[in-house]
């Protein structure tokens, strides 16, 4: 069961990114990546279930340890606002892969 904190459940997918679906059929996904100059970065993206009305956001963190607090609290902000993990978003109409 997914609580919010880093866990094995939380565990990003094959590709490495983190998905949630929210209330609504909202969706947000989360990853970290490196950029040309070897900066960690912490990348989000979200949008409604229509795939509309979605943004994006980077954050520069300086090293490892600061990203997994980051991403903790990340994970725990979007498990206190009802976002559930997915694997895929396209599981999402399937109802399956889901870790509630």
């Amino acid at each position: 069961m997914t609580n919010g904190l880093d866990t094995a459940s939380s565990e990003p997918s094959e590709d490495g990114i983190e998905r949630f679906v929210g209330p609504n059929g909202r969706r947000y996904s989360l990853w970290v990546q490196r950029d040309l100059f070897g900066t960690l970065i912490i990348m989000r993206e979200w949008s409604g279930a229509s795939l509309v009305r979605g943004g994006s956001k980077m954050t520069n963190v300086s090293n490892e340890v600061e990203s997994h607090k980051l991403l903790n609290r990340i994970r725990k902000l979007r498990h206190n606002h009802g976002y559930v993990r997915v694997r895929r978003f396209e599981d999402i109409r399937a109802g399956h892969n889901c870790q509630a």
